[in-house]
């Protein structure tokens, strides 16, 4: 019997504990009220990010899920193979990234400015950033009742000088070839409306969504120039040539005196079947230019690429979201065709004169507007 009660009261005391434990981890919290201490519903959830804005080139905004402010803020350029570093010794402060986001190796100071809903901030930096390079912003943010929510993010320069540009010829070829080292292979022909910056653009299939595209380094483009984007990184010559030489690329379509950029990627960023190309300045999520194409066989879009002909229609780009209205190209790609742009030669013609204002851009372009033609690349 003895031994009966032994267990009972190990039992007992077991429970006490673990109630205890739990009612003292559990997310409640009290408070005092006339009639005693009361139960009451905690908050322990962290704000969230919900988007991110470069706004210029002094400042970033972020809003939030919720009312928040900020107690920390530190703007640091991002220097490759420090701030990306994944090194950590048990003998430093800091891992080497975690010290470089905090300023260890320089930073730009930052004051706050909190937006009325009190859920948006404004970073502002007391230096400009510079155009094309990349920064982080490592900052801590508070809400109401004290939750934090520690964070870094990279961004890259504001691009104040973004060009105005245009695609001019779509090549689908993708030549397989083993005893050859100089392949053809998928490209975009872009044509410069107007002199700017290319930084902070994104070349990309709807299909496969913009982290898939192609993303321009920050080079300086001028009024009339043509360029060519290829879209698979395969065979030798590849290179691509984002200085004053432009008869670096070596590849099975490289012209002389025209800009080559290569992805470095093996598989393309779009779908050829059907598929909304798009220039898109992600910085901002204005849209410069795009083209929608699908083969004789597609007969609706897909879902996400749907979305993506829904803001080019709205954009004035495209006349309609038909698929049936779309550009129509053959299912078994040609070496020696591609897609060109009908109206580029005069386009070109007129830019050389005449700038396209921003209330004409950017430019509408249907399906009535492309043909299946000879390839040009770099001859407009």
């Amino acid at each position: 019997m003895k031994k009966y009660k032994q267990i009972i009261l190990s039992l007992v005391q077991t429970i006490l504990i673990t109630g205890i434990t739990l009612f003292s981890v559990m997310p409640f919290s009290c408070k005092v009220t006339p009639e005693g201490v009361q139960i009451v519903g905690g908050d322990y959830a962290s704000p969230v990010i919900e988007n991110i804005e470069v706004v210029d080139e002094n400042s970033l905004q972020i809003s939030f899920s919720e009312k928040v402010k900020v107690t920390g803020a530190v703007l640091s350029p991002f220097i490759e193979g420090i701030s990306d570093s994944y090194s950590h010794s048990k003998t430093e402060e800091l891992s080497t990234a975690l010290k470089a986001a905090s300023g260890g190796y320089g930073k730009i100071p930052v004051t706050i400015e909190a937006q009325e809903d009190e859920k948006t901030i404004v970073f502002n930096f007391t230096s400009s950033t510079i155009i094309g390079n990349s920064y982080e912003l490592y900052a801590v943010v508070e809400d109401q009742i004290g939750n934090t929510l520690t964070f870094s993010t990279r961004f890259t320069g504001y691009n104040s000088r973004v060009p105005q540009m245009i695609m001019t010829e779509l090549y689908f070829y993708n030549e397989s070839n083993k005893e050859k080292s100089l392949l053809r292979t998928e490209y975009v022909e872009l044509l410069a409306l107007s002199d700017g910056n290319l930084a902070n653009l994104c070349l990309y299939g709807a299909s496969k969504g913009i982290e898939k595209g192609y993303n321009f380094p920050p080079i300086e483009v001028h009024k009339g120039e043509i360029l060519l984007v290829h879209l698979r990184q395969k065979g030798e010559g590849c290179i691509s040539e984002e200085g004053e030489d432009l008869n670096l690329a070596a590849s099975g379509i490289s012209p002389a005196g025209i800009r080559d950029l290569w992805t470095s990627d093996k598989d393309l960023c779009y779908t050829k079947s059907a598929d909304a190309l798009i220039l898109e300045n992600k910085a901002s999520s204005q849209i410069l230019d795009g083209v929608c194409f699908a083969n004789p066989e597609a007969l609706e879009w897909k879902s996400n690429v749907l979305l993506a002909v829904e803001r080019l229609y709205n954009y004035g780009i495209i006349d309609s979201m038909d698929i049936s209205d779309a550009v129509r190209k053959p299912k078994n790609d040609s070496a020696a065709k591609s897609l060109t742009r009908i109206d580029a030669e005069d386009i070109k013609n007129n830019i050389e004169e005449n700038d396209y204002l921003e209330e004409d851009y950017p430019l509408e372009s249907p399906a009535s507007n492309w043909e299946m033609a000879a390839r040009s690349e770099g001859r407009i």
